[in-house]
């Protein structure tokens, strides 16, 4: 299961509740400090040690964001670059999210590059296609497997119309991962061409 360290500004809580709610939904691990943090834990420690086992980072900037002088949000953007250096440039880890019309900031990642350098995902546009693309990156692996799969299924009804045309029942079970590939994740994938919408 993949897990997410959501990064935000207090003021943003009630959105950020929403995006956890979604995520939680789809069988994502959310970890945010009101919910993750137990009492007399040292909450810096957790932050530190949540960022760095977190499968992804999501930073949610705002405009509430943009106007505040000071932020621990701040200090959790420096911890994720430290862990951002280490992980692979070829497999998304740091995901940006505008909560609302806003800047991401130019923080330097190192190399030449900055924040501005990752592709971000405007939930504020749309939500929907926000969360979807959102899971694209986070159900990277499941969406692969689903995909396979209906490779498998198509292969599995063309042999069996083959041999024998008396079942359609692999149809429409490969039809169903075709509308949930669609429907859930965003991704449009039918080989076989035989989803009609």
């Amino acid at each position: 299961m993949s897990s997410v360290f959501l990064s935000y500004v207090h003021e943003n809580t009630h959105v950020v509740k929403e995006l956890c709610e979604s995520l939680r939904a789809h069988d994502i691990e959310v970890w945010i400090d009101r919910d993750n943090i137990a009492p007399g834990v040292r909450w810096k420690d957790a932050i530190r040690e949540a960022i760095q086992r977190g499968s992804y980072f999501v930073a949610c900037f705002s405009s509430e964001y943009g106007s505040k002088s000071k932020s621990y949000m701040n200090e959790e953007l420096v911890l994720a670059v430290d862990e951002l250096r280490q992980h692979s440039a070829n497999k998304p880890w740091f995901i940006p999210v505008l909560l609302s019309e806003c800047e991401v900031p130019a923080l330097s990642i190192g190399g030449g590059r900055t924040l501005l350098d990752f592709q971000w995902v405007s939930l504020w546009v749309d939500w929907d296609l926000g969360i979807k693309k959102i899971l694209q990156v986070l159900k990277a692996g499941q969406i692969q497997e689903i995909k396979e799969l209906i490779d498998q299924l198509g292969y599995d009804y063309h042999k069996r119309i083959e041999s024998r045309r008396d079942s359609e029942t692999p149809r429409s079970f490969y039809v169903r991962k075709v509308h949930e590939l669609r429907d859930v994740y965003g991704v449009r994938y039918d080989p076989l061409k035989l989803n009609f919408s």
